[in-house]
């Protein structure tokens, strides 16, 4: 995916911050909102993968010799989902995105236990600071004067001790702005008066109706048919929940206050955390930079860059959800002669390798849309959802209309839709909210330990750098499983071994949800290995993970792309028979298969997995690398529930 407005050249721009929004950008009637981007020293995408937490905190901070070299861009507000702080691009494309650490916050009382603050607000000093302190100081983070408006959230981890900074822009892009749809309506007015482009609030002739079911308290609402239905928990919330509502309509009402009487002023983002207060189990995890330390501050800072999952409230009751004109079926189908009141060809297509996205132009309503994967974000603890079960439903009997496309050359906006001629094919930025897997964060885990531990000397994220090939989740670039005539024609299989949610489950997406695979550099005294960590879903025992040694050099992704298609094929079983296949023409790689074995803990009586055993995974590594083991290895006993062949 190529953005247009974004810088030109060989160079490497790191997205450094994103706010400042502005109404009717260039020939366009949407919102748009300010891209500040940084060079980042590097010559390869592969540097970028590789940039020590050291490289991260200098490259952030002011350097004492000379100005960063900062370059702008504008986005529509369509297309925040896609976007977050450390993304490397480079050409107009993402080549990357700057390692990130984890951290998890409490919401016990809600915002109400952090603070609120602006960039440029001089907060009391710490003892020994002789300069103006603000939340983030040039000597951690340097930020260009004209974004000391920029709001954001701190939360304190007096155990640390530790400031975690949330950029309220970040806030917007998870729950205000996760998809093209959504952000476009926000930006168009209050949510008393925009919330009915996304909920229908009339009554379908199968009965079903939005409303608080009278009789079991359940929330029932019928989206809008351009809202995907895993969006229907969140609008549910907006809609029945009154801090949610609240936060929803405060959003517009700030943008207001910011403007004053100049309707053309920058406004800057004032989103809030919409979760009810009210629920003191809630946690939310982050990725985001360790900031340059600096003693006299007395704790350390971190960055937030990515809202990576959360707590879905425990206090929401039952959410039922249908879509308007879904096609949903039901035992007393009605005929009805005339045409299906949708065009037939109104889904979207995955975008291609070369599409581009344009902030000049709005959308057109001609053709249907390109699809553009944003980034990922998984619950910790999944909402009760149904699906509502309809009276009744109409069956069409006439062909339905037909919308023509057009060519694959034109650029696609992900403006407001418009009927004028100078528009360009609707683009749909979506940003899946998914059921939460930990396997990825045991994995990363466990190797975080056996690099402290000198077991291994250093591992890495190894994304794809074919965007066809690229799926999220919670802020990492993993490949998916997609073949190349599935990337071609950009649809994500309904069915099949390579979708991570089938066609049918309550976590489906229109533009399919791909299985991944989270794939890891390690070296070992100069040796080189990549790991491959595949996602289950949630009924799936554990898979083998394959490690490829010693892949020639400027082959690794030719050979990972190889490896994924035979994992493919055989469903993610077999492997110790299939990896070796793989690895014959790319001499002198070879491939070794890894059976996980987990530490369990009792909780309430049953056994739940804690993490992966380092022992197990150590001593697995260093004779993969032909190394003396570090550990003596514990008899350990399996687990039938996790065996795999």
């Amino acid at each position: 995916m190529e953005f247009l407005e974004f810088p030109e050249g060989d160079a490497f721009w790191c997205i450094k911050w994103i706010d400042g929004y502005r109404q009717a950008h260039a020939l366009s009637r949407t919102n748009s909102i300010e891209i500040l981007f940084q060079e980042l020293p590097v010559s390869s995408k592969s540097e970028v993968a590789r940039f020590r937490t050291d490289q991260i905190t200098a490259f952030l901070r002011l350097p004492r010799d000379r100005y960063p070299t900062y370059k702008r861009g504008r986005v529509h507000v369509g297309s925040l989902s896609a976007l977050r702080i450390g993304q490397v691009f480079r050409t107009k494309k993402l080549v990357g995105t700057l390692p990130t650490q984890v951290q998890s916050i409490s919401l016990a009382t809600g915002e109400s236990c952090g603070t609120s603050v602006t960039c440029g607000e001089e907060l009391p000093r710490p003892k020994n600071w002789d300069t103006p302190f603000r939340v983030l100081n040039p000597v951690q983070f340097h930020l260009p004067k004209d974004f000391a408006p920029s709001r954001c959230w701190i939360y304190r981890d007096d155990q640390a001790p530790a400031d975690i900074v949330i950029p309220r822009t970040l806030i917007e892009q998870t729950f205000y702005f996760p998809h093209t749809a959504i952000a476009n309506a926000f930006a168009m007015g209050p949510w008393s008066k925009i919330k009915r482009e996304l909920i229908f609030f009339g009554e379908l002739k199968s009965g079903l109706r939005t409303q608080v079911d009278p009789t079991t308290g359940e929330w029932h609402v019928i989206l809008e048919t351009k809202v995907p239905d895993t969006f229907a928990p969140l609008m549910a919330l907006f809609q029945f929940d009154p801090h949610a509502s609240r936060c929803a309509e405060a959003l517009y009402s700030q943008s207001l206050q910011d403007r004053g009487s100049n309707r053309h002023a920058l406004w800057y983002a004032s989103g809030h955390i919409p979760l009810p207060p009210e629920d003191r189990s809630l946690q939310l995890q982050v990725r985001g930079f360790w900031l340059a330390d600096v003693a006299r501050k007395g704790s350390r800072t971190f960055l937030a860059t990515h809202i990576a999952a959360f707590d879905w409230p425990d206090i929401v009751p039952m959410i039922a959800w249908e879509r308007l004109n879904s096609g949903a079926g039901s035992d007393q189908p009605r005929e009805n002669d005339g045409p299906r009141p949708y065009s037939a060809s109104s889904s979207s297509q995955r975008a291609h390798e070369e599409a581009q996205l344009s902030a000049q132009h709005d959308a057109s309503s001609q053709y249907s849309a390109l699809a553009f994967e944003g980034l990922n974000i998984s619950y910790l603890r999944q909402p009760k959802t149904r699906k509502l079960e309809k009276n009744s439903h109409q069956r069409y009997t006439a062909s339905p209309r037909q919308s023509s496309d057009p060519s694959e050359e034109q650029s696609a906006s992900t403006g407001a839709n418009s009927s004028q001629i100078d528009t360009d094919r609707k683009a749909l930025v979506e940003s899946l909210l998914i059921p939460g897997q930990v396997h990825f964060d045991h994995l990363l885990a466990a190797f975080e330990q056996l690099a402290l531990e000198g077991v291994i000397d250093d591992y890495s994220l190894f994304g794809p750098l074919q965007s066809s090939l690229r799926t999220d989740r919670k802020g990492l670039h993993c490949w998916n499983f997609l073949d190349e005539r599935m990337r071609s024609h950009g649809r994500v299989p309904g069915r099949g071994w390579v979708a991570l949610h089938p066609k049918g489950s309550q976590t489906s997406s229109a533009s399919g949800i791909p299985r991944a695979a989270l794939v890891l550099q390690l070296t070992l005294n100069g040796r080189v290995a990549y790991w491959i960590e595949i996602e289950r879903r949630p009924s799936e025992a554990s898979m083998l993970s394959p490690i490829l040694l010693d892949v020639p050099p400027g082959m690794e992704c030719v050979v990972i792309e190889h490896a994924l298609q035979a994992i493919a094929d055989v469903r993610g079983s077999g492997l110790r028979r299939a990896m070796p296949y793989v690895v014959a023409e790319y001499s002198p790689a070879s491939a070794e298969c890894y059976q996980h074995a987990y530490d369990r803990v009792s909780v309430d009586g049953r056994l739940a997995v804690k993490g992966l055993k380092t022992v197990s995974l150590g001593n697995f590594i260093t004779r993969c690398f032909n190394e003396p083991p570090k550990f003596v290895r514990a008899p350990e006993r399996s687990d039938p529930r996790t065996d795999a062949t």
